[in-house]
């Protein structure tokens, strides 16, 4: 009878993980609103003066800003911008702003979906310079690189780099992925949006 009871417990105990996790689950597909994919757009054919305080001021009225990022484009005529906000509202403002001119240009605005690219196993001594390098070196525009704060786990070595279109993302699999650096044979992945917004880094 024990055994049974035991038994009994146990199963009970992974009936409640599981309810745990299908828990969590439900609540980031309930809340679109904070995640990344939900609240970045990313910028396009931006004039090459544009910086911090231009993009700020052409896109304030639309909600509140958490962070820009600008890159010049592979050929260095134009620039791009990501502008993350706090939440979806905002960043559907921001949309409506696609063929606005800024300067002579006419900038395009869209949401940054299926951009961002989950990669481990590179040389411990890369930081977010190599990275970009890196990607670069195959003729990739690198928006942004977030690496996990070293000060919990300096074992936790990978990154998260968003670039400026899907093709891109499939471009950086293919090139990259299986690549040895210093014999390190690297990992390049299309990031998954829902382990992104469990993890917050």
């Amino acid at each position: 009878a024990m055994e049974g009871e035991l038994h009994g417990k146990r199963a009970l105990e992974e009936d409640a993980f599981t309810q745990v996790i299908s828990n969590d689950l439900k609540k980031v597909s309930k809340r679109p609103t904070h995640e990344r994919e939900y609240t970045t757009v990313l910028v396009s054919n931006l004039p090459k003066s544009v910086n911090q305080g231009k993009i700020r001021k052409q896109f304030s009225d639309c909600g509140r800003i958490r962070h820009i990022d600008i890159v010049d484009s592979t050929d260095g005529n134009s620039r791009f911008a990501k502008i993350e906000f706090y939440s979806h509202d905002e960043s559907l403002a921001a949309i409506t702003k696609t063929h606005k001119r800024m300067g002579n240009n006419e900038i395009i605005v869209e949401h940054l979906e299926g951009c961002t690219l989950w990669m481990t196993n590179f040389p411990p001594d890369f930081d977010v310079k190599h990275l970009k390098q890196l990607i670069n070196s195959i003729d990739v525009v690198v928006l942004s690189v977030r690496l996990p704060s070293k000060k919990f786990n300096s074992n936790r070595r990978f990154a998260y780099i968003d670039v400026t279109k899907a093709s891109d993302v499939a471009k950086c699999v293919n090139e990259l992925n299986e690549k040895e650096i210093n014999g390190y044979k690297i990992v390049v992945k299309v990031s998954n949006p829902l382990e992104l917004s469990l993890i917050h880094i």
